[in-house]
């Protein structure tokens, strides 16, 4: 198996088993985090990882799941990252220090994995999470990110018919200030 693709899915897993299946594949990327899943008896989903330029994307879906994240590294470490989450299927809500990004297919936000974060979905969803270090995401951006739970959204315009994602950081044009919600 190319060790840079890797896939997992309860498809073919008994009932019984898929939540501790899935949970143990999570968990190999999600490290310790608290789950609950609203309808146990119904869930199925797929986790799908891969190394793309030595950034770990990882794409979940799932019917509804729930989870509580907490940090691993201090918010003061080096070594921490920042998660870039694009929404692809479903409506899902994803909150970090009192912020909250509601996220529709199309619409992205960033974590900062310093800090705990939490997310769920009513329904069937299916999200992409790309894992960059917080020190190239600040040099890429050129400045210091003080940002949690932005809501980054597509953007159409009439010039530009292709969407295209656009941050919106705190203190920037079209920024509100409480949430973090991109004003296009």
């Amino acid at each position: 198996m190319n060790r840079s693709h890797r896939r997992f899915s309860t498809d073919l897993v008994p009932l019984a088993d898929r939540l501790d299946a899935w949970l143990s594949n999570a968990r190999q990327i999600c490290g310790d985090c608290r789950f609950e899943f609203p309808r146990r008896h119904l869930f199925h989903g797929s986790i799908e990882r891969r190394n793309i330029a030595g950034l770990e994307l990882t794409r979940f879906s799932s019917t509804p799941v729930s989870f509580a994240k907490f940090p691993v590294l201090s918010a003061n470490s080096v070594d921490r990252y920042c998660i870039v989450i694009t929404q692809l299927q479903g409506v899902r809500c994803y909150s970090q220090d009192g912020a909250t990004a509601i996220l529709n297919p199309g619409d992205s936000t960033l974590i900062d994995s310093g800090h705990s974060w939490s997310s769920n979905c009513a329904g069937q969803c299916s999200r992409l999470y790309l894992r960059v270090p917080r020190w190239l995401m600040e040099n890429r951006l050129r400045s210091a990110i003080a940002v949690v739970a932005p809501h980054i959204r597509r953007v159409r315009t009439r010039r530009n018919p292709f969407p295209s994602c656009h941050f919106a950081l705190p203190g920037s044009p079209g920024v509100d200030a409480g949430g973090g919600h991109f004003r296009p």
